[in-house]
C-alpha cells in the first residue's frame, strides 16, 4: 500500500458580492477566507494551507461612491 501528498496552487473563484459601503480591505479578507471555506466544504479537512491565501483580483461595476 503506498500514499502520496502532493502540493498544488488553486485558483479559486469566489461568487460572494460586496456593496459600496465595504472598504478594499474587507472584501479581500472575506474573499480569501470564504475561498478557502469553499476548499474545506468540497474535500474537507485533508489539506494544509501552505502560505497566506492572496486575493488576484477584485472587480467592481459601476461608481463607488466618494
Amino acid at each position: 500500500m503506498a500514499t502520496a501528498r502532493v502540493k498544488l496552487t488553486l485558483d479559486v473563484e469566489v461568487n460572494d458580492t460586496w456593496g459600496p459601503e465595504h472598504t478594499l480591505e474587507q472584501v479581500t479578507t472575506q474573499a480569501a477566507e470564504s475561498a478557502v471555506c469553499s476548499i474545506r466544504k468540497g474535500i474537507g479537512f485533508r489539506f494544509t494551507l501552505i502560505g497566506e491565501p492572496q486575493v488576484t483580483c477584485v472587480i467592481v461595476d459601476g461608481k463607488r461612491p466618494k
